[in-house]
């Protein structure tokens, strides 16, 4: 019975950290609007704002988590 127990919490575990693995990026290395594709320096910027940008991106559909075009490092 423990082992059970077990087994499904391992199961459920590795759901969670599946469900976790990002997608492909298909506008990886494309410009955006502004003909601007995201570096290491906008990225590590998105990463200290982050926390921030998620709370605000829940109520504004002007305001997205990441940027989709960046270079992929």
């Amino acid at each position: 019975m423990k082992s059970k127990k077990r087994l499904l919490a391992l199961l459920i575990l590795g759901l969670i950290v599946v469900a976790c693995v990002a997608g492909p990026n298909p506008a990886e290395n494309t410009r955006n609007e502004k003909g601007q594709v995201a570096g290491f320096w906008q990225g590590l910027w998105h990463g200290i704002i982050s926390p921030i940008t998620f709370i605000v991106s829940l109520f504004s559909e002007n305001v997205h988590f990441y940027e989709v075009h960046n270079n992929g490092g």
